[in-house]
């Protein structure tokens, strides 16, 4: 015994197929278009503890204020409608004494938006890295005059990393190793 199948039986099955495939396809693009935040995830020490973007980070972004802290934010690029950016009036990445502090921000269309000031390793260590186009912006658009420390107090350590094309950090006076090693 075997089976014989005919072309237009396997034709209406491939139609079908696709038909489904189609439909699916355009229900993950309608999900991916309206939904425009970038992705935060937050684990430990972070105050406000932000769970998307466009939320406002509160006066102070503190990644790892006291103890241990990490912020990562991606995203897959929306469709439509505009990206909204991680915002605060100032950042700080290590803040306190024995404090460690990390912040990823890895994508095309990702940002912090900070009014003020950033510091990466007031008192503690901090750690921040920039990836695949993503964008720290200190005080708005060049010029500046919101500053950047890297590695602030006696016992701060910071780092910061930009890798990839155009990943960016724009701000105004830059301090690497003010009083700790930056």
């Amino acid at each position: 015994d075997f089976i014989v199948c005919t072309y237009p039986p396997l034709r209406q099955t491939k139609s079908f197929s696709w038909a489904a495939l189609s439909f699916t396809v355009v229900a993950v693009l309608f999900l991916i278009s309206n939904h425009a935040n970038g992705d935060v995830i937050t684990v430990g020490d972070v105050d406000p503890n932000v769970s998307d973007a466009g939320v406002v980070g509160g006066p102070d972004l503190i990644i790892g204020n006291t103890g241990v802290g990490g912020l990562f934010m991606d995203i897959a690029p929306p469709l439509s409608g505009p990206l909204q950016a991680l915002a605060s009036d100032t950042g700080v990445i290590g803040n306190q004494g024995n404090s460690i502090g990390a912040a990823v921000f890895d994508d095309f269309g990702v940002r912090w938006e900070i009014a003020n000031s950033l510091t990466v390793g007031n008192l503690g260590q901090g750690f921040l890295d920039v990836f695949e186009s993503a964008l720290i912006q200190v005080g708005g658009p060049l010029p500046s005059t919101a500053p950047t420390i890297i590695g602030e107090g006696l016992t701060g350590q910071g780092i910061v990393r930009l890798e990839g094309i155009a990943s960016r950090l724009t701000t105004g006076p830059l301090t690497v190793g003010d009083e700790g090693v930056g």
